[in-house]
Parts: C-alpha cells; structure tokens; sequence
C-alpha cells in the first residue's frame, strides 16, 4: 500500500514526521479530554497543576530530569502557550471562565535523539490568558508553579501519550503552599504564591523560601529557555497559533477560527535544518520485485530523523498518480517555511530515456511494455524534469538546496539509454544517480549505494564526513557494473555535513557566566541591604511621629 501523508491539524493524533508543534499539540487535547472525561473518578483538574491533598508528589521525573539538562543532553523543541482554567470537580478547583483563564507555558523537552520520548514543563503564571501581550518575551515573567510531565509512545509513527496519569509537581516545593495556592489566589494575595523569576529570582514566594535549591534549578532550565529564543540560528518565534499554520503549513489566516485562539498559542519552534523525501519502490505490477527497496528507505529515513533538526517522509510503494500527489502536496506545505537542505532518495528502477537521456524513476504502477522498444518518452515515469518542476512551483519565495540521491543499483532493465541531457539542473540541485550498467538481471541483496551513504565509520551521518566527500567516494570507487553521474552545483558547500547539525542543548553553565551571576548577586544583595535600611529609616520616622503626634 501507499504511505501517502497528510500535514494534520493542531488537534489530530501526529507522527513522528510531522512537526513538534503538531504533536505536542494533539497530546495535549487528548490528554485534557481524557481527564475531564476521568473528572469524576479521579477529580482531577485540567492542567495537573498543585493537585488536591490526596496526590504525592515523589521528584522522581524531576531528578531525571535535571542530570540530563546538566549534562547538555536535554534540547528544547517547541514551547506553547495556552489558557488554564483549574477545571475539575474537586471541591478547590477555581473553575475559571476563559475570561478569567490564567496563562500557562508549556516547555517541551528532547533527550539526546530519543524520538520516542518528550518531557513536558509547565509553568503557571497568575497573567490572564485573554489579556496577554504579544510579545512573548514579556509572558510567565512570575510564576506560581511547575510540573513535569513524560510523553512516550512505542514507534516513530506512533501517537504520543502521557506515561504517567498524573503530572509530577516541581514547584511550589512545599506542601502548605501546593495545598493552600488556591486560597491565597481568591485572596489577591499574589505576592504570596508568585515569584518573579525574570526580575527577582532570589526572592522566593511567602511560604517557599526554605527551597531555594530548587527554585536555582527551575531558574536554570528557564533561563536556557529564554536565551532559545535569541537563539535565531535553532528557533523561529510566533506569536500566534495562525502564524505558526502560515509559515510552517502554509495555512491561510481564515484557517484559525477565534475559537481556536483559546487552544493556545505556539510562540517558539525549532528550525528544522534538513528533510528528507524518501521515495522506496518494490512491489511492482509487471517489473521485477525489489525486496530491500523498502527496508533500504526505512533505514535511511530513520537515520536521517535521529540527527538534531532533521526530518524524514516516506512514501512507499506508489503509483504513478500517489508520487506526484505526495511530492506536490509536501513541497507546498514545506514552502512556508523551508528547510536549508532538502534530500530527495528514492531507491527503485531507473532507467534513462533513449532519445532524450532523461532520467526516469519509475513507479509501482509503470507498465513493463513502455520499455520496448526504448525509442519514446516514457508514460507514467517521474522524470527528473517533472520534479524539478514541482520543486519550482512550490518554492516560489525561499528555495531550500536539493539534494537527489538515486539508488538504482538493483535495477534490472537490461536496456538503459544514453547518460546526460534532458533537464537542465537549477543552481541549487545537485545530483548522485548509481544504476547497473550490466550484470545479472537478478537483482542483487545489497545496494552498493546503501553500503557507502550508510557506513558507520564513512557513511553521510558518521562524524565529520562532509556530503561532497561521502558521494566523490561512491563515484570513485563504483565497481565495474556500476555507473555513478554526480553534478555538485556551487549551492552545495564541500564542507557542508549532516553531523554537523546540532541542536541548541542545555549546557552547564560557564565559569563567565557564573561570575557574573555572582556579581548580579552582589548587586541584589546591596539592594535587599538598602531596602532594609529604608525600611528601619522609615519605620523611625512613623515612631518619631506617633510620639509627637
């Protein structure tokens, strides 16, 4: 069958290849239905926030947690804003209106390349959802609390789903104040509950400041957040969830009903570096099967997703009309906001033209009498014309490099036609097609161009192997049965390497950063001193007047 795939909504079950706003996004409306739909059993509110009395809170998430972000092994992935309501049955939830619904910010978290596992941080602000600015900078500037949550799922393609009922409170740290929030909320007793990390970090809540070693640690993942955000090279900034469907699906303005403004806003995305377009073709109608087309794709694209800021698509298997389909559709929604590289494979049978030399890619659907005699264009073929033409068309403002890598090393047409001609390459495609030339007509177990791209030690995504280095191997050192055609164009840097995409991690803090931490300190402490001898000053002056009043 075909794997044909559709960018879904902001509310739709997401796989793996479709944006990290997408999926978190999904996760979190199903994990919110499914609570409210447990509200009665489990009164539980909506967000997991401060839970009622009778939930522990164990840090077992959290002391997972940080040694990866001190480590640098934690990358942020997107970050999303959206109204929090208290909603639940327990008798203590505020149950708030949307008018009346506070501000809450969800960080999500990736651990080294693990694509099967997210942690989720949310931070509550006391900041009125329908009255926030617009600048996200200045948002959840004071907090009220954090929790933790993991997401995990079984396989790439798989929906994520929260692993435990229950999200882990992080802060408030002590059980008065998780218990007693509420309370001094409806009170208007904010100074109570908030801290004001951006302006005030050292000064903790009221009835918190015994846990000042956690609030330093919260403090450290928010401040990396923060500097994401600067951070222009890894992460584009959004300030509302329409603007994210423009640039990253192309989405028109009317798509975002005002209903949805109250499903949240996504105000930070990581910019995605490379994506690739894996096209496997095996299971032909009236050609030869090739059973390691598919496995050979698989392997590609999962290696291609497991690197910082890469994605991959598949389509296996597809007829004539399900290719152009797929290609059509993924290069518009790429359109809105491109990748700097996008890598075309396909792994199937080639052939060229005989008049034009044209290179053709033929799908599962493609009729084995069309190749005899080879003397006319080929119908029902993708020629490389035809796709740089749909790459055209969709990429009509900011055009990403291309990359196409063709593996015909199992082809077994026995009759190929002449090499070069018929399309003329744009300045930013470069090109690497490997066909047999001769040879048994039985194809072969293993790609002789799978074998180079995916070496370990030499491949394209083993370390500090440049792209132009890997493919000038795979020409040079091509067995006699083997042809290989490679055309770098001057848009394609020798240099440029996919290990050399990185993703803005955590990171311990430097010794500079440290010492000025230290000396932001110091100034804050001469503030509390001065704001102390006011207060003596001030208070002798009330005494002073109350004697001689």
């Amino acid at each position: 069958g075909q794997d044909i795939p559709t960018m879904p909504s902001y509310k739709d079950a997401l796989g793996s290849r479709s944006t990290e706003v997408d999926f978190i996004g999904a996760m979190r409306n199903i994990s919110i239905q499914d609570r409210n739909d447990e509200a009665e059993q489990t009164e539980d509110d909506d967000s997991g926030f401060t839970s009622p009395a009778s939930r522990a809170s164990h840090n077992k998430l959290w002391s997972t947690f940080m040694p990866l972000f001190r480590a640098g092994r934690l990358s942020l992935t997107c970050v999303i804003d959206f109204p929090y309501r208290d909603y639940g049955t327990h008798p203590g939830c505020l149950n708030l209106s949307l008018d009346q619904a506070l501000l809450e910010r969800m960080y999500v978290f990736k651990a080294d390349d693990n694509e099967l596992e997210r942690y989720s941080l949310h931070a509550h602000s006391l900041e009125r959802w329908r009255s926030r600015v617009t600048a996200i900078q200045d948002r959840a500037r004071s907090i009220s609390g954090v929790n933790i949550r993991r997401c995990v799922r079984t396989r790439e393609n798989d929906r994520f789903e929260e692993a435990e009922l229950y999200g882990e409170d992080v802060l408030p740290h002590t059980k008065y104040l998780r218990e007693n929030w509420r309370k001094h909320f409806r009170d208007g007793q904010r100074e109570d509950i908030e801290w004001r990390w951006r302006e005030r970090p050292k000064k903790l809540p009221k009835f918190d400041r015994s846990s000042s070693e956690r609030y330093q640690e919260v403090l450290a993942v928010l401040e990396y957040a923060a500097k994401a955000r600067e951070a222009t090279e890894y992460y584009f900034e959004t300030t509302r969830r329409d603007e994210t469907q423009r640039r990253m699906r192309g989405a028109p303005v009317a798509t975002a009903a005002a209903a949805d403004e109250d499903e949240g806003d996504v105000v930070l995305v990581e910019k995605v570096e490379a994506i690739g377009l894996c096209i496997a073709v095996g299971d032909y109608e009236s050609l030869p099967q090739l059973d390691k087309a598919l496995p050979d794709s698989r392997a590609f694209v999962e290696r291609l997703a497991s690197r910082p800021r890469c994605l991959g698509y598949e389509c296996s298997n597809p007829t004539e009309t399900n290719l152009l389909t797929f290609l059509k559709r993924l290069m518009r929604e790429l359109s809105s906001s491109p990748p700097s590289m996008l890598i075309i494979f396909y792994t199937g049978h080639v052939v060229r033209e005989a008049g034009s030399g044209e290179l053709c890619m033929l799908p599962t659907d493609f009729p084995a009498s069309d190749l005899d005699p080879l003397s006319r264009d080929l119908d029902g073929a993708l020629t490389l014309s035809s796709l740089v033409n749909i790459w055209k068309n969709a990429f009509k403002k900011q055009a990403p490099r291309v990359l196409l890598l063709v593996d015909g090393c199992r082809t077994v047409v026995p009759v190929q036609g002449q090499q070069g001609g018929g399309c003329v390459l744009p300045e930013e495609w470069s090109i690497c097609v490997c066909r047999r030339t001769s040879g048994s007509e039985t194809a072969p177990e293993q790609s002789y161009m799978q074998t180079i791209l995916m070496d370990q030690n030499e491949g394209m995504f083993a370390p500090g192997q440049s792209l132009w280095e890997v493919l000038s191997r795979l020409r040079d050192q091509a067995p006699a049965e083997m042809l290989v055609e490679l055309q770098r164009q001057e848009d394609l840097p020798e240099a440029y390497s996919l290990s050399g995409v990185k993703g803005f991690r955590s990171r311990v803090q430097d010794p500079e950063d440290q010492d000025q931490d230290q000396e932001e300190d110091q100034e804050e402490e001469q503030d509390q001193e001065a704001n102390r001898r006011y207060d003596d000053v001030a208070d002798t002056e009330r005494q002073v007047r109350r004697r001689t009043g």
